[in-house]
């Protein structure tokens, strides 16, 4: 894409301008008489909103009478800003909140003027200024970004947008949302698995079943927990394609309307919801699909809400993950504990499964946009608060969450976390079995035609090593180690670079969702993040009995 110095208003959709234009005044008269106090024409500049709850008038100038540029179509910014206001202000966002967003966008515009190149060091020295907390300068990239999002056919830029992302993501680490290990994940899904297997199911499973539909549905959506407890009773859509699922969408916290998006689901999934639904009308209709347990008291017990969610995941793991399978939490402890593959520590909260799913989505190859559809977002850029988390979430237990195999295990046991979740690759006893052990310069190859799937012969199936090699070649080995954990930090930085790509140039027809060429980038470089990802996993598993024995001889 090339560059632009200036903003190009000849390549804005005249369609788009015009119908902006042309409702703008219906609009403003429909809200009137839906009892807003809004004093405003479409012709004027300066509108007015009154706040019977405050007894509080808010003033917004939409003009822009003391600022000139040649490059600067006023007109055009001021219609968009108009616009904007009006749709906030359908959405119920509160009158302060709205007026102060409009502000800082009009700030921005005349800092800028109009995002011109020439004047990005001034706009960035004037715009976010030094003395701001990181929240603060947050906030201001965030309604910049929210703006430049809702003006469909204006082309911001890249260089602008860069700056406005690199203060979206200014923030404390003590901000960013601390996950669970995908160990401790792992192990909550397995679990889960297992305890959702049995086919008898008695009031305690109907009463548990809410944890199974969050697990598996809100894993592959990215759905906010308000959203999954206000699942109406009947949300399940047959059609055509398959399975609709009727979310309901709280896009903004300041909205208290609800607004509803149908998303396309597998059978599991739905023929789990149907299941449960011809499970739970037979005890008491309820206006939510979920219900409360009937060992628990609800002041509305037509109404799931995320409170009884809450109570629940609880109970669930001090009553199943804990006592019945014997698990120990260690969150919230300070006695010292052994080294054990029962140990948990940290449970995994009701809007974890939100960031797992936007991970998963880019790592499946997603375009930004189609993602940020998916996750009720206002705007595709708000998805970038994510990023931080996926290098901080990718290690090698992750491949076993990706793969999604099925295990076939009547009951958890000691065997069961020696045999599924530490497992290892290889075996310190001599292999009397194998036919052939062909020499090579680490190890050996147990396929006699040697035909090598992988470039490397330690990331082959076929490639064994005895304990006195590694003994031998350690050094050797975790070099080898090291450069696989760098192989898999180039192919994440790589998925990232294209997905801000995605971000940034959305409105591009280079790079937006409907481009099958950028589409086919983004699922080929997510193929190699898995692949990479797999590899080490690998790798490591191969390795890691090893050390065990290495530390008890």
């Amino acid at each position: 894409m090339e560059n632009n110095h200036s903003l190009d208003f000849s390549s804005t959709s005249t369609h788009y301008n015009e119908s902006l234009r042309g409702t703008l005044q219906d609009r403003i008269n429909s809200l009137k008489e839906s009892s807003v106090k809004l004093t405003a024409e479409a012709s004027n500049n300066r509108w007015n909103i009154y706040d019977e709850y405050f007894s509080q008038t808010y003033f917004v100038d939409f003009g822009f009478d003391s600022f000139s540029s040649k490059k600067f179509d006023t007109d055009q910014f001021i219609l968009l800003l108009k616009s904007w206001f009006i749709l906030l202000l359908e959405n119920d966002i509160s009158f302060h909140h709205l007026t102060r967003k409009i502000r800082r966008a009009k700030d921005a515009l005349i800092l800028s003027k109009g995002f011109n190149l020439e004047t990005i060091d001034e706009f960035e020295l004037n715009y976010f200024s030094k003395d701001l907390k990181p929240s603060s300068l947050q906030y201001k990239a965030s309604l910049l970004l929210e703006f430049l999002d809702f003006c469909e056919d204006l082309i911001v830029p890249e260089e602008y947008l860069e700056l406005i992302l690199r203060y979206y993501q200014k923030q404390n680490s003590a901000a960013i949302r601390k996950l669970p290990s995908s160990r401790d994940v792992l192990k909550f899904s397995l679990i889960v698995e297992v305890y959702f297997s049995n086919e008898d199911i008695d009031n305690e499973y109907l009463d548990y079943y809410p944890i199974y539909l969050w697990w598996n549905l809100t894993n592959i959506i990215p759905i906010r927990i308000s959203e999954f407890c206000n699942l109406k009773f009947d949300c399940l859509i047959s059609s055509k394609e398959g399975y609709l699922l009727t979310l309901p969408r709280s896009k903004n916290k300041k909205n208290r309307k609800i607004n509803y998006d149908k998303v396309l689901i597998s059978n599991k999934i739905a023929n789990s919801i149907k299941l449960y639904q011809q499970k739970i009308y037979s005890v008491k209709p309820t206006k939510t699909l979920l219900q409360t347990s009937s060992t628990t008291r609800n002041a509305k017990p037509e109404v799931f809400n995320y409170r009884n969610f809450k109570s629940l995941l609880d109970k669930f793991y001090r009553e199943i993950v804990c006592e019945k399978y014997g698990f120990k939490l260690l969150e919230s402890s300070s006695e010292p504990h052994t080294q054990s593959p029962y140990n948990i520590f940290r449970k995994i909260r009701p809007n974890d499964t939100r960031h797992f799913a936007f991970l998963n989505l880019m790592l499946q190859g997603y375009h930004p946009s189609e993602i940020a559809r998916l996750g009720g977002h206002n705007s595709v850029y708000s998805q970038m608060a994510y990023h931080n988390h996926l290098e901080y979430w990718i290690d090698s237990d992750l491949i076993k969450l990706l793969t999604n195999q099925k295990r076939h295990t009547g009951d958890l046991s000691n065997e069961f976390f020696k045999e599924i979740i530490f497992k290892n690759a290889m075996s310190t006893t001599t292999e009397v079995s194998e036919v052939v052990k062909i020499p090579l310069e680490i190890g050996y190859c147990t396929d006699p035609l040697q035909d090598c799937p992988v470039d490397e012969h330690y990331l082959c199936k076929h490639w064994r090593i005895t304990f006195d090699d590694y003994q031998k070649h350690y050094d050797k080995l975790q070099t080898i180690l090291v450069n696989r954990e760098s192989v898999l930090k180039l192919c994440i930085d790589k998925l990232l670079a294209l997905h801000k790509t995605g971000l940034i140039h959305h409105k591009n027809n280079v790079y937006d969702e409907k481009n099958s060429q950028f589409n086919y980038q983004l699922v080929e470089s997510s193929k190699e993040v898995k692949d990479a990802l797999y590899q080490l996993a690998k790798l490591k598993e191969r390795f890691e009995m090893y050390e065990k024995s290495g530390a008890q001889a």
